[in-house]
């Protein structure tokens, strides 16, 4: 098809709207369900091409085939008509109101206060609490937005719930209740409308109710309610009633038709207003709803009517008999009915600049180059060279048009134009830009397949973001496609996760390009996954939901191996896939052995274990009976055993705690311990958490198994401890020191029974022998200073005390030898300058140390001259006693020993040290003489 032709039929059905064009195009005509009628049904239609729900109207009339149950029947289908599922209402109550979250979960409110959330197959996934005050009031309004909901009692109560959006294993939220309006008993016409602003379109970052009832507007918020009268919004100065208000989907906006055929629209904190427009209809519409969030629709039979911003309208005709619901979009609005599904939306911008007719700007200029080429006609060489520096433009918009187009052979030829203009563009033109306009189209004419029914924009795509594109079709049980999106990412450049706004521009900021406004887009509202973890995430979903099927008897049965090979043949070409959580899924539908199997493809200890230790049951610990696992005969050790295996294998302290404590809540303490201490880090772990935490257990253990000599360490280690600190808080006494005495010596018997530990044996009997005597040597002298001290310090404490008597009597009793006594005695005499039992204890008898260390411990601690003196006195003579005696001045005494030695050097060095003159050199002069007159020195 030449493309003046292609041209004149893009421009064909659009209708002008002041500056701007506003189409109705095709989406699925007819719609794959069969004998729908909308006309008897209650609609409920996502957001972004998602699914829609329906439900027989119970205010209307419909026939019911005999044989038929009477209760409503809630459908869910794909936006091409698909069924994707149902369920049964078996509620008493009515529906009043319903919506659907951003993961496509439908939220069911009934009038009886009861809600609840139902996935695209009509499986019920939790149930919601609005909390007792909403049951026992019941529902009059509901207002349904992504992440909340709010509802209004008949008593005039109003409450919100969040967290609509945060899965269904999150925990729910409370309701919070914002503050009560001032309604009348009978509102205007027996109608409320009520609008929820989500926390990210408040002003104060908080959920606000907007309640429209008779000429008023009332802004609720959990501290204030605030009146806004219609008033005060309208330029005219009649007095009007609400009808219909409606959010834009950006937050921004409030539309506002009143009674009497006037539309206005205000900002959502109500500080103006923006526009007002009379219909000057003589009936009120049936909806009212936005067209992105510069149009508002609204809907009469027969007519369907577009409102601009500046009061700019178009119109369309549509049949009286044939039933409507308006979508709002972002950036559009698609219209159900029961035959077909349209779009409606604004021309955008690029599209508008390339096809409008009469245009001049640089894409169609392009464009008519690119029919200049196709037909070999050489003027497309002027048409291209008088692009000049607007040919990038004309390039970016060209693929700006192509994104924004729906119908395939539109795209295909503004793509061609842009490549034709791309091949004489500059070289700093992006390369990625073409490619990845390409695989966006791809994926959206995909996506617009009847099989498939996600007719999304681009515009849509960028807002929700690939990641959420992809959990929408797992949603949706469209494992194929989703994996092959996933896995095509890998290959794919990085532009692709880009919006493409920003992927066009060199300037993020950038909102004009070739002439023509590119309006700014919300950001993705999902995270951007890696492709990887993508793929990973559909395999999973895959495989889990193949499982449930095979444990649920949908299929024909297979048995765990065969399940298991049949899940490898996909999972094994993904190496970085985690088992863990599929094997979870598999415990969690019965197929235990299944999931055992499973894990042993995971190579993750830390996601490993802890889904061991779940496949093991937990008896009553009292019944002292092991716990019941799942017997695998090709594994040879059942998932507690393994579990501790694999712990031990990762080196990971932490998780070999977790599984003993596990086996130890489980298992019967013996076979607890048989488990244990066959394994080195695990039992030395249980014994050092034992030793600080818990050494009664530690004791109940090793008692239990018959390990005397661990039990007698441990016993030992826990009696020192307790009577340690019973004697830092004073509160030590007889009764514990006799516990004390008696865990020692029942510690010895027990060290008593192995040959290895005969040393520890004696000296736990030691020490319970001394704690005994020194608490009778206390009570004798009543000094409660020795309970506590070793053997040696208490023999010193007894000596400085003067109980001599009893210090020897713990020589005898513990065979001290006499040569540890002795330095015991003199250290202690010295240390409390007891210089006379010193001197008298040296004069007793010979001593066995020798006389150096009385010298020694004396001149250690500052004893008198004189003392020393006599300590060295008694020395054998010798020349170190001669210069001991002379370094204390005792220079006529040291005389006395060299004349004894016969040491003439020794004597006259000793008289050098004194004057000739003094009586000490005068009396060793008459030492020298007597010595000389015995003809020493000759």
């Amino acid at each position: 098809m030449a493309l003046s032709t292609l041209r004149a039929n893009a421009v064909g059905d659009w209708e002008t709207c002041g500056d701007s064009f506003y189409s109705r195009e095709l989406l699925y005509d007819p719609m794959l369900w069969e004998g729908m009628d909308l006309q008897t049904k209650r609609v409920c239609c996502s957001s972004c091409g998602g699914p829609i729900a329906t439900m027989r109207d119970e205010q209307g009339v419909t026939l019911v085939a005999v044989g038929t149950s009477t209760q409503p029947v809630v459908q869910i289908f794909s936006s091409s008509g698909v069924e994707l599922g149902s369920f049964l209402w078996e509620s008493r109550g009515r529906l009043a109101g319903w919506g659907w979250t951003p993961d496509l979960h439908l939220v069911v409110v009934e009038d009886t206060g009861r809600a609840a959330l139902y996935t695209l197959h009509g499986r019920k996934a939790r149930e919601l609490s609005l909390g007792a005050a909403v049951e026992a009031q019941g529902v009059a309004a509901v207002a349904v937005q992504p992440h909340a909901l709010a509802v209004l009692t008949k008593q005039h109560a109003v409450w919100v719930v969040g967290g609509l959006d945060e899965g269904v294993e999150a925990p729910a939220r409370p309701p919070v209740r914002v503050a009560d309006p001032p309604l009348p008993e009978t509102p205007a016409l027996g109608r409320i409308q009520m609008v929820l602003l989500e926390p990210q379109f408040s002003m104060q970052h908080t959920p606000e109710v907007l309640l429209g009832t008779g000429s008023s507007i009332w802004q609720l918020d959990e501290v204030s309610c605030v009146e806004h009268p219609l008033a005060e919004l309208q330029s005219s100065v009649a007095t009007c009633t609400v009808h219909i208000m409606r959010l834009s989907p950006n937050g921004a906006f409030v539309a506002i038709f009143t009674v009497d055929g006037r539309l206005i629209v205000v900002p959502s904190d109500f500080s103006r207003q923006l526009s007002e427009f009379e219909t000057q209809a003589d009936s009120l519409p049936l909806e009212v709803e936005w067209c992105g969030s510069d149009g508002v629709v609204v809907l009469w039979p027969g007519l369907l009517l577009v409102v601009g911003p500046y009061g700019d309208h178009a119109s369309w005709a549509l049949s009286d008999e044939e039933k409507v619901v308006l979508v709002p979009e972002i950036d559009s609005m698609r219209l159900v009915m029961s035959g077909r599904h349209e779009l409606l939306r604004k021309v955008p911008a690029p599209l508008a600049e390339v096809f409008r007719p009469g245009s001049t700007s640089a894409g169609t200029k392009l464009w008519d180059a690119r029919e200049l080429f196709e037909a070999n006609d050489a003027r497309c060489d002027k048409a291209l060279r008088q692009l000049g520096a607007s040919l990038k433009d004309a390039v970016t918009m060209c693929i700006q048009a192509a994104g924004a187009e729906l119908v395939p052979v539109l795209q295909k030829a503004l793509l061609r134009a842009a490549a034709y203009g791309l091949a004489f563009c500059c070289p700093a033109y992006p390369p990625h830009v073409m490619h990845a306009m390409t695989h966006k189209l791809r994926l959206l004419n995909t996506l617009r397949g009847e099989g498939v029914g996600m007719p999304l924009t681009m515009a849509q795509l960028d807002a929700l973001g690939i990641a959420a594109v992809v959990a929408r079709l797992l949603a949706q049980h469209q494992w194929l496609l989703a994996r092959r999106i996933a896995a095509s990412l890998r290959f794919a450049s990085p532009a692709l996760m880009a919006p493409t706004t920003e992927l066009l521009s060199d300037d993020p900021s950038h909102t004009h390009i070739g002439g023509g406004a590119v309006s700014t887009l919300p950001q993705p509202t999902v995270p951007v996954a890696s492709a990887a973890a993508l793929e990973e995430l559909v395999l999973l979903r895959w495989a889990c939901a193949m499982i449930s099927a095979f444990a649920a008897g949908t299929t024909n049965a297979r048995t765990d191996v065969e399940l298991k090979e049949a899940l490898m043949t996909k999972l094994k070409p993904c190496p970085t896939f985690r088992y863990a959580p599929l094997a979870a899924h598999a415990q969690s539908v019965g197929r235990r052995r299944l999931a055992i199997k499973l894990l042993e493809e995971e190579s993750s200890c830390a996601l490993q274990v802890p889904l061991l230790l779940s496949l093991a049951t937990r008896p009553a610990k009292k019944t002292g009976a092991p716990a019941q696992i799942d017997a695998d005969p090709e594994a040879g050790e059942d998932a507690l055993v393994r579990a501790l295996r694999k712990a031990i294998e990762s080196g990971d302290t932490n998780l070999v705690l977790l599984v003993m404590f596990h086996i130890y809540q489980i298992r019967p303490l013996q076979e607890f311990w048989q488990l244990v201490s066959s394994r080195a880090l695990a039992r030395n772990l249980f014994l050092k958490y034992c030793r600080a935490k818990e050494p009664e257990l530690l004791q109940t253990l090793l008692a239990t198994t018959g390990e005397t000599v661990e039990l007698a360490d441990l016993q030992v280690s826990c009696a020192l401890s307790a009577w340690a600190a019973a004697h830092e808080t004073q509160a030590a006494e007889q009764p514990q020191l006799n516990a004390l005495i008696a865990s020692l010596s029942d510690a010895a018997q027990k060290y008593a029974t192995s040959r290895e530990h005969t040393f520890k044996s004696r000296a736990m009997s030691s020490l319970a022998t001394l704690k005994r005597e020194q608490a009778r040597i206390e009570a004798d002298t009543g000094h409660h200073l020795l309970v506590g001290l070793s053997l040696a310090d208490t023999v010193m404490q007894l000596i400085r005390l003067n109980h001599h008597k009893h210090a020897a009597g713990l020589k005898r009793t513990f065979a001290m030898s006499d040569r540890r006594f002795w330095w015991l005695k003199i250290r202690a005499l010295a240390e409390g300058h007891d210089w006379d039992g010193l001197d008298a204890f040296a004069a007793e008898k010979k001593s066995p140390i020798g006389w150096e260390p009385f010298l020694e411990v004396a001149r250690k601690h500052g004893a008198p001259r004189d003392v020393q003196a006599r300590l060295i006195s008694r020395q054998p003579d010798s020349s170190s006693k001669a210069e001991q005696l002379a370094a204390l001045d005792c220079t006529r005494e040291a005389a006395e020993v060299a004349a004894r030695l016969r040491d003439n050097a020794l004597l006259g060095r000793i008289s050098g040290m004194v004057s000739a003159t003094s009586p000490a050199g005068l009396a060793i002069a008459q030492i020298k003489e007597r010595v000389t007159g015995y003809g020493f020195g000759r």
